[in-house]
């Protein structure tokens, strides 16, 4: 990546940050990802659709904390490999904690 690109994505990550806080980068196989942090809109959509459609559930969740690439950019990814939407979503629901588990006990 030249320095003029770099410069490019440094100045846009800075003005992520300020409109999203906390911004996370996610990368498979080579492929990198920008994400927030999903708040409680998305994870109550995602909470709704999980038991019937896991995988439009994660496909929802990751396009609505996806930052970057472009949707349209996504979109094409996604069409040449479907099973990238399950790698996405599940990285994001164990990286922010969806997928701990607590102790019940009676007492």
């Amino acid at each position: 990546m030249s320095n003029e690109k770099k410069e490019e994505l440094a100045a846009r990550i800075q003005e992520w940050k300020k409109k999203y806080g906390e911004i996370y980068e996610l990368e498979v196989e080579g492929d990198k990802y920008i994400i927030r942090k999903p708040g409680k809109p998305e994870l109550s959509k995602f909470s709704n659709k999980v038991q019937a459609d896991l995988y439009g559930a994660g496909e929802q969740l990751v396009r609505d904390i996806l930052i970057s690439p472009a949707y349209e950019e996504y979109n094409q990814r996604i069409e040449k490999d479907p099973g990238l939407v399950l790698v996405l979503g599940n990285t994001v629901m164990n990286f922010f904690g969806l997928t701990r588990e607590g102790t019940l006990r009676k007492v």
